[in-house]
Order: structure tokens, then C-alpha cells, then sequence
């Protein structure tokens, strides 16, 4: 029942978190290692899919890609409403 869903949303949670970290991770590989570390393909592969919608809607501006800011911002947001959600719970 309600226990099922709850554990559901928290699981959730702790993925969009998890996301929003190899995002981190990735975007600052990226300023340093170049495409040289193996590393960086896994960390593309897995942010690519939430990434690529992003990047047709807003295409990099000057070789600059702010499709990861934007993807971040937007986990913020479902992160600080799924906590004002857990409170009212």
C-alpha cells in the first residue's frame, strides 16, 4: 500500500540523486580529461538519454553546452519537491 509507494518515491529520489552527481562527475571530466579517461564513455552513456532531449530544445550556444545545467536545475527542482512531499507524508 501506502509503504510500497513511499519506498517507491525514495528510491527515486536516491536515483535522481545518483544522477545528478555522475552529471556533476561528468561535466567536470570533461573540462580535464578530454575524452582520454574510459571513465568519461560510461559516465556519457548513462547521462546521454536525459542530455540529448535537452540539447535539441536548447542547442549548445558558441561551443558552449548547457544542456547539464539545465538537466541539474530540473533535478533540483523534482528533488525539492518530492522533500516538501516526504514532509507532508
Amino acid at each position: 500500500g501506502v509503504s510500497f509507494i513511499l519506498g517507491a518515491l525514495l528510491l527515486f529520489k536516491e536515483a535522481l540523486n545518483l544522477l545528478f552527481w555522475v552529471l556533476v562527475i561528468r561535466a567536470i571530466m570533461s573540462w580535464f580529461s578530454q575524452g582520454r579517461n574510459p571513465l568519461e564513455h560510461v559516465f556519457h552513456q548513462l547521462t546521454e538519454p536525459f542530455l540529448a532531449p535537452v540539447r535539441r530544445i536548447i542547442p549548445p550556444l558558441g561551443g558552449l553546452d548547457l544542456s547539464v545545467l539545465f538537466v541539474l536545475i530540473a533535478l533540483q527542482f523534482i528533488n525539492i519537491l518530492l522533500a516538501d512531499w516526504f514532509r507532508l507524508v
